[in-house]
């Protein structure tokens, strides 16, 4: 695993073997240095131009001569050299990051956006439908069979679909949480459930019962029916497609309005 580097990092590669001795009269070779800073990614690289080196080890450096060649024993003229341009992307990744990431959230926000505006325009194409729903998959008679006997009296199923918490701090779907969510004439009856590694798991952990009256706002924001309560709180349930369940473009399609009063 790539691990954060922090702090000035010098880097001396070997260009060539020379004559000339260290002071501890070790075997040199003609390098050259680079050193970069990092916070967690590159800040800058600097090329520092040539010392030398002793073969065979790390993490020590000589400076240049000043009597400079050929009495030193270094080649003339001294051969060139390229700092690579990995080095370069390494040194300044901390900015490719940040432009990246610039790049990435406006990208995703102008997706979002055309989403949501291609959403928007086929429900003004689309009456308000409301219910019941189509029981065909296991998964549909599943939620009908929880949901049948928590009815009340002349309460009635619209609408039904499985969905993932949403996380509005991080701005994504929940990896643990999972819900079956039924819209009926009086409330929302939101299940429990677990996510399951292979697919949708048929389990019911408990349900909460939310009153439409008690819903301030009901909106669909990119795949995601989002509730807004008097109190301010929301809570958030994506809509996944899958043909597991018959009933989840209904839902999606409709719910919102259903509980805003169209």
């Amino acid at each position: 695993m790539a691990k954060l580097r922090f702090g000035k990092h010098e880097e001396v590669r070997c260009i060539v073997d020379v004559d000339a001795r260290g002071p501890k009269g070790e075997s040199l070779c003609l390098a050259f240095k680079t050193t970069s800073y990092w916070v967690g990614g590159g800040v800058y690289l600097a090329d520092d131009g040539y010392v030398l080196k002793p073969r065979g080890q790390d993490g020590v450096y000589y400076p240049m001569p000043t009597g400079g060649p050929p009495s030193t024993g270094l080649p003339s003229p001294l051969p060139s050299y390229s700092v690579p341009v990995i080095d370069y992307v390494g040194g300044y990744s901390l900015w490719f990051a940040i432009v990246f990431g610039v790049a990435w959230t406006v990208a995703a926000s102008k997706l979002k956006a055309r989403r949501q505006t291609k959403f928007d325009a086929t429900l003004g194409t689309l009456p308000v439908t409301y219910g019941p729903p189509a029981l065909t998959t296991k998964g549909d008679h599943f939620i009908a069979s929880i949901t049948a006997p928590l009815l009340r009296p002349g309460e009635a199923v619209q609408h039904q679909a499985y969905t993932l918490l949403w996380d509005f701090a991080g701005e994504r779907a929940s990896a643990e949480q999972a819900t079956f969510v039924v819209l009926t004439t009086q409330r929302v009856l939101v299940f429990r459930t677990r996510v399951g590694a292979f697919g949708i798991l048929y389990e019911n952990n408990g349900v909460d019962a939310i009153e439409r009256q008690h819903i301030a706002r009901a909106v669909v924001d990119d795949g995601v029916l989002v509730l807004t309560f008097p109190d301010g709180t929301m809570r958030g349930y994506l809509v996944k497609s899958t043909s597991a369940l018959s009933n989840q473009t209904a839902f999606l399609m409709n719910a919102s309005r259903i509980l805003s009063g169209a």
